[in-house]
């Protein structure tokens, strides 16, 4: 996979440091150079893809998988032969950033705070989560789930979320739900800790 990689990894490089200044100075990923890159890297696995933020003299371009472990040593591969590029940091994998006080899909906006989780448990002991957002329709679940998943993404960071969540289901939260009762997305964190601890205590 390294050696057949690598001439398209050039290429993409080749392609990013011409259109660096371009990116720059984008509003979002509506821009023509955003496209050109992202042909690009799909070039290298059409799995692969880029989120970038860009403020004078200080932008970021992530190289994710949008968690797809089998490629992550590929994103690795494609961060370590960046060239460097001034006012530009590049980072493999989407970083743990915390998370957002709310995330959209489509037309769809989900607020942190409207979003609960259940615990989830197979045979083997993998976890996953049951997510369930207040505020939804049946026909939002869709857009509203990954607008959720990237919310996980920040909260937990890219690689960290695909190391201990096994997978998610999503539906608008019961109208007789009480909040109190529930467990809130921003106490997740807290949550795999905790289960970490019980674990190695057995």
């Amino acid at each position: 996979m390294t050696s057949e990689a690598a001439p398209r990894i050039a290429a993409f490089w080749r392609s990013f440091s011409e259109l660096a200044p371009e990116l720059a100075r984008a509003a979002d990923a509506n821009d023509p150079a955003y496209d050109r890159l992202l042909e690009g890297l799909q070039q290298i696995d059409a799995g692969l893809y880029f989120e970038f933020s860009a403020e004078p003299g200080d932008c970021d371009l992530v190289i994710t998988a949008e968690g797809e472990r089998t490629l992550f040593p590929l994103v690795r591969q494609i961060v370590a032969a960046a060239p460097g590029i001034p006012g530009w940091t590049v980072r493999a994998l989407k970083p743990k950033l915390g998370f957002p006080e709310a995330g959209q899909w489509g037309e769809v906006r989900v607020k942190t705070e409207d979003v609960f989780f259940e615990p989830l448990e197979n045979g083997a002991g993998d976890l996953g989560l049951r997510l369930l957002v207040a505020g939804i329709t049946d026909d939002q679940v869709e857009d509203a789930h990954n607008a959720v998943l990237r919310m996980l993404d920040h909260g937990l960071g890219e690689e960290a979320l695909a190391d201990t969540i096994l997978g998610t289901e999503l539906a608008p939260l019961p109208a007789e739900a009480v909040r109190e009762e529930l467990i809130a997305l921003t106490d997740l964190p807290a949550f795999l800790e905790w289960r970490l601890r019980k674990a190695r205590e057995v």
